[in-house]
């Protein structure tokens, strides 16, 4: 499908909800914040992330310094944690997450699933972050299209049913959120409405209260209490030392463009050195000419092989580099991707199918 270019003078907004698209131009409209857009996400995509989520990270570019930052609020694993918390053994299993990625695999699902598979949590002081140093707007004004998303309704597009259909044994495991996404035990099918005013009870008091309330007030309290009830160990003392940490991205230039992604341990690095990787060939060449459906065979493998070479470093090397040794400099130097680039094959055969990945939202403004 060949579909015509978008352009515009002051702003685009672009997602796959009608509605974080709407909240995504009003933000525009009143002064540019990917904020209020991500609030909105986490509402009418719930798959995806939210208030306790899986955290993330944003990269913001600052026009009056012209430096890029990055802010940092992934979650981090509670102060009671052990290396011992999960039976994990070695396995070969292929379908398998861990088994696939690291080669062991858990007598039972604790480190993916449940109370025990907890991190703390960093999404709602990573926002506050965001807007408290970058931003010239506050968490009340950001925060009323999402509010508003939530006390009316959602519809659920055909994704969100999709996740929770795949999902639906593991959601049926805990009995709030088989409530919120499959009222009745039912599962929803797309174009139905999803009711969420406990979420916008939740954002109501964090504007009200101030976001510190998340962490330090009656809602950390609740949340840690009912975590350690099933057999968790997120305390309130998590919550309260948690801070999201602003940091320097890490960068490379693709043929004249300076890119930036966030550093470990997040996925940026692996983008970076499949960019350095790709750069050692003349892609303009395999791509051919413009206007083609597809590309080529030819470039789709050297994409999917580049790919190949960086997943496998990610599994051998990368971390978080505050606990352990990362060779970041190596890996992302040129010279290391011309080194990978001459392995590459000219066939190669398929040995493996996939395998369940995380998701991935994210928001933007220029």
């Amino acid at each position: 499908m060949n579909l015509p270019d978008v352009q515009a003078t002051v702003g685009i907004v672009a997602s796959s909800h009608p509605k974080t698209t709407a909240a995504g131009l009003h933000l525009l409209r009143i002064g540019r914040n990917a904020v209020g857009a991500a609030l909105v996400e986490m509402v009418v995509e719930p798959e995806r992330n939210g208030l306790g989520g899986y955290d993330g990270c944003m990269v913001i570019y600052r026009s009056e310094f012209q430096a890029v930052v990055e802010v940092d609020y992934n979650g981090a694993a509670p102060l009671a944690a052990r290396s011992d918390m999960y039976d994990m053994t070695p396995s070969g299993d292929k379908k398998d997450p861990n088994a696939a990625e690291y080669g062991v695999r858990g007598r039972d699902p604790a480190n993916r699933y449940g109370y025990r598979a907890i991190s703390v949590l960093g999404t709602v002081d990573g926002l506050a972050t965001a807007l408290t140093y970058y931003s010239t707007k506050s968490w009340a004004e950001v925060s009323t299209p999402a509010i508003e998303v939530a006390e009316t309704s959602v519809r659920l597009i055909e994704k969100t049913v999709r996740s929770i259909r795949t999902n639906s044994v593991h959601l049926r495991q805990f009995p709030a959120t088989c409530n919120l996404m499959m009222p009745g035990g039912r599962l929803p099918k797309a174009g139905e409405l999803l009711l969420m005013p406990d979420v916008a009870n939740t954002l109501k008091t964090l504007r009200d209260d101030g976001l510190r309330a998340f962490c330090e007030g009656a809602m950390a309290t609740t949340m840690a209490e009912h975590v350690q009830l099933q057999g968790g160990i997120l305390s309130v003392e998590d919550l309260k030392q948690y801070r999201a940490r602003i940091r320097q991205p890490l960068q490379t230039n693709y043929r004249g463009y300076d890119i930036f992604t966030p550093p470990l341990s997040n996925g940026g690095a692996t983008t970076l050195q499949i960019l350095n990787i790709l750069e050692a060939f003349d892609i303009p060449a395999l791509v051919g000419r413009a206007g083609e459906k597809l590309p080529p065979a030819d470039y789709a493998h050297l994409f999917l092989e580049a790919c190949k070479c960086a997943r496998q470093d990610w599994l051998t090397h990368f971390g978080d580099p505050e606990f352990v040794d990362v060779p970041s400099d190596k890996i992302l130097s040129k010279a290391y991707a011309i080194e990978l680039a001459t392995c590459i094959r000219d066939r190669v055969k398929i040995s493996s199918t996939s395998t369940p990945s995380t998701a991935h939202g994210c928001t933007m403004r220029s």
